[in-house]
Formats: structure tokens, C-alpha cells, sequence
């Protein structure tokens, strides 16, 4: 299970930052086409597949008001 934490950052850029924290040997840009590609698996992700679990989102869906 991969955890974020909404308290963690404010924006899109931080969102971005946070999640490649997360990644093994390799660093997410922001781009969606990218986000695509890691949900689905390789490029960092864990073998055999995850959960990406999204503490403190309604911090997140706050500020994207």
C-alpha cells in the first residue's frame, strides 16, 4: 500500500512531488498522459501491483476549490 498525505502539499505541483516520494527509482513529472502509465503499472511502481491510499484528502479537494 502506497500512502499520500492531502496535508502534505497545497497544489498540483506538490501533489506531483508527494507521489514521486513514493515511486521506486523514478520521478513523476506532473504530466497526465505519465500518471496514466504509473497507475497501470512499471515506471516505478511496486512489483505485483499497489494501493494508493489518499490521507487527508479533503485538505486536498479544499484547496482545488
Amino acid at each position: 500500500m502506497l500512502v499520500i498525505d492531502g496535508a502534505h502539499f497545497s497544489d498540483f505541483d506538490g501533489f506531483a512531488r508527494e507521489f514521486s516520494r513514493l515511486l521506486c527509482h523514478y520521478t513523476w513529472r506532473g504530466t497526465l498522459d505519465a500518471f496514466n502509465d504509473l497507475l497501470r503499472g512499471g515506471f516505478g511502481t511496486p512489483e505485483g501491483g499497489w494501493v494508493l491510499r489518499w490521507r487527508n484528502s479533503e485538505l486536498s479537494a479544499a484547496s482545488s476549490r
